[in-house]
């Protein structure tokens, strides 16, 4: 005899049925998307249609909480299906893979506590200019080793050792 299928809760059951209508709004409750989603804001969420793609801001369900995270890579699973990578925008280390019964939607509208929205497309250039300034600042480097301004940064042990070396 198998087990009863867990019932999700409440909590989820009731975002995934708004998401699936007209759009669920949360409430964001911490500082990990500081300064796009400040905590107090409201994020409305839609349910993704098909995969998601990297740089959508995504609410997952981990098992106790909605996280409203960033899409920062899209990973295929061996089954034929897709895990999807999130992290804060003010976080350092990304969140493990969520599969796509842990998404609950993507932001769509954001509604702060001064009236106004930022529509989808806000979000989208935003995600693009960050991923534009990183690659910029890593071009630059790349180009000042080239050009013998500025020495690779050598790696552990030796990292240590160089830095003493410049205290003395």
């Amino acid at each position: 005899m198998s087990a009863p299928a867990e019932a999700p809760p409440p909590r989820r059951a009731a975002l995934l049925e708004l998401a699936t209508e007209a759009g669920a709004w949360h409430t964001v409750v911490s500082n990990s998307m500081y300064p796009l989603l400040p905590p107090g804001c409201q994020v409305r969420l839609e349910r993704p249609q098909g995969v998601p793609r990297r740089g959508m801001v995504l609410a997952v369900w981990d098992g106790r909480e909605v996280l409203v995270h960033r899409c920062v890579k899209v990973l295929r699973a061996p089954d034929a299906n897709w895990l999807v990578v999130t992290r804060g925008d003010n976080c350092l280390q990304p969140d493990p893979p969520w599969r796509p019964e842990q998404v609950l939607g993507r932001v769509c509208e954001v509604r702060r506590t001064v009236p106004s929205h930022v529509p989808e497309r806000a979000l989208e250039v935003y995600s693009r200019a960050r991923g534009a300034a990183h690659r910029m600042r890593a071009g630059v480097g790349r180009l000042l080793r080239r050009l013998g301004l500025r020495r690779a940064a050598p790696a552990g042990p030796a990292r240590d050792a160089e830095k003493k070396s410049d205290e003395r």
